[in-house]
């Protein structure tokens, strides 16, 4: 489960790579770089915590960490994505397409590995 977040966003720069070098240059890749890193940071804040909570939870218990974690991951991305685009350290606008495009991936990954590991762990320990 903690190792999805991370493949999914190296698999988002593996594949991102030549349109992105082909669009915007060597600037759009350190853009894309940028947002992976942003997204992972948040994600691995948020998710983290709420995963060593969940393990003594119950169902409803859990369901409820699950929620509370994803808010907290969108505000936190809406905060350092902010952040970082204001500070004008790479090419704003690839920068934000990029946050825009992990965070729908990582969320998707990251839904489908929790539901899995949710199911799997209410009947035996899961790794």
């Amino acid at each position: 489960m903690v190792s999805v977040p991370l493949v999914a966003s190296l698999l988002l720069v593996i594949i991102g790579w030549w349109p992105t070098q082909a669009r915007g240059g060597p600037p759009a890749i350190e853009a894309m770089l940028l947002a992976q890193a942003v997204l992972l940071g948040v994600v691995y804040a948020t998710v983290l915590p709420a995963l060593r909570r969940m393990l003594s939870a119950g169902p409803t218990e859990r369901l409820k960490l699950a929620l509370r974690a994803a808010a907290q991951r969108f505000v936190l991305t809406l905060a350092a994505a902010g952040g970082a685009a204001a500070a004008g350290w790479v090419d704003r606008q690839a920068f934000l397409v990029w946050i825009g495009i992990g965070y729908v991936v990582l969320i998707l990954a990251e839904t489908a590995a929790l539901v899995r590991w949710m199911r799997c762990s209410e009947t035996k320990p899961c790794s």
